[in-house]
């Protein structure tokens, strides 16, 4: 009995090493898109895992990409054609164990602009010129998240914002208000075109009302 286990134990053979174990962040969720004028706001929502579910994620940063082209634009399309428009950096998360003091040191040497693993973060995108040849056009963005080794987890589904003219900005309101509603009103002819319009759509000289 002890010479089998001997025997079996000898046969054993020593592999290669295996290769470090990569934690790979998952995707941010919860992007968004909003164009005012010539600025895009992009929010997102830092992601709080790695892909194989393991929490808390290896993230250092999260990179936001945009592209301009056609609708219907592949995330990885506008991370290999497109440009880096902006940067989340993620703080490392605190052990549990640590003291409070510990906590205030790290809390204090922090990048300001740095925020924790499932904050919301929001990047502006300034649009260079835009022409009325961009009707038709979008601008893609997508943001990955990317872990303490460089490398990047999957990427965002991708979110649009349309290009060309902005749309001119109404007159200003006429605020009235009584014990029982709040009434905003303004007039013009692009008055529909940023809020419901009750009657009179492209007519300078209707007026519109949103009450509550």
């Amino acid at each position: 009995m002890c010479a089998l286990l001997v025997l079996a134990v000898g046969c054993g053979k020593k592999g290669p090493p295996l290769p470090p174990l990569t934690r790979i962040p998952s995707p941010p969720s919860e992007v968004s898109v909003l164009r005012r004028g010539g600025a895009v706001t992009v929010q997102l929502r830092v992601p709080t895992t790695n892909i194989d579910r393991a929490s808390p994620g290896n993230i250092a940063q999260v990179d936001v990409y945009a592209f301009d082209g056609p609708p219907a634009t592949a995330a990885d399309v506008v991370i290999r054609n497109g440009q880096r428009v902006g940067r989340v950096i993620v703080n490392k998360p605190i052990d549990s164990d640590a003291s409070p003091d510990e906590v205030d040191r790290i809390r204090a040497a922090q990048p300001k602009e740095a925020v924790d693993q499932g904050a919301v973060a929001r990047i502006v995108d300034t649009l260079t010129t835009v022409t009325p040849t961009d009707a038709g056009r979008v601008r893609s963005y997508v943001a990955v998240a990317v872990n303490d080794r460089g490398r990047r987890g999957p990427a965002s589904p991708v979110s649009v914002a349309p290009l060309g003219e902005a749309i001119a900005a109404p007159p200003a309101p006429v605020v009235t208000y009584s014990e029982s509603a709040v009434t905003i009103a303004w007039s013009g002819e692009n008055a529909d075109e940023n809020a419901g319009a009750d009657a009179g759509a492209n007519r300078s000289d209707a007026t519109y009302f949103v009450s509550r």
